[in-house]
């Protein structure tokens, strides 16, 4: 069939989402993986058939052990290819603010995630690897209601 080959020949991209949650003092939750030296924000790579929000949201639950869903989306970051990485979309979403309730009920996977931080929101972009971060700084400069997009390194 002429569009099956079509389709399936198309470009296939990496996606990640992540949440932006905020405790009541509104400084960032960061979540530190064991794996590599800088924190990120609770999320991960969104699967094959699976919405970036769907994924967000199974990530948070996966890496916190809280049932969350996500507000609504803050930025979108492209990643050109830096091989052997394939070009990627990043997704970040407002995952609203964690009550002390909710934080108490925090539990990390300790094969995945060693800790978990509130940073006030100037000190959250150096502890991030570099596009996180600029997606990161893109949604936090962000006022009520607007979104931001990024093109590797340009914010529109």
């Amino acid at each position: 069939m002429a569009d099956e080959a079509f389709y399936l020949g198309m470009p296939r991209k990496r996606m990640a989402a992540g949440a932006l949650l905020r405790d009541e003092a509104g400084r960032v939750l960061l979540v530190k993986p064991t794996y590599r030296d800088l924190w990120g924000i609770p999320g991960g790579g969104v699967e094959a058939d699976e919405s970036p929000k769907a994924g967000c949201e199974r990530e948070i639950h996966e890496e916190l052990g809280i049932e969350r869903a996500v507000v609504r989306l803050l930025a979108v970051g492209w990643k050109s290819a830096e091989p052997p990485q394939n070009e990627a979309l990043l997704f970040v979403f407002d995952g609203g603010v964690l009550t002390a309730a909710d934080i108490a009920a925090i539990r990390l996977p300790p094969d995945e995630l060693s800790e978990f931080a509130f940073v006030d929101p100037a000190d959250v972009v150096a502890m991030l690897p570099y596009r996180t971060g600029r997606c990161v700084a893109a949604a936090l400069a962000l006022p009520p209601g607007a979104s931001a997009y990024l093109d590797d390194d340009a914010v529109f």
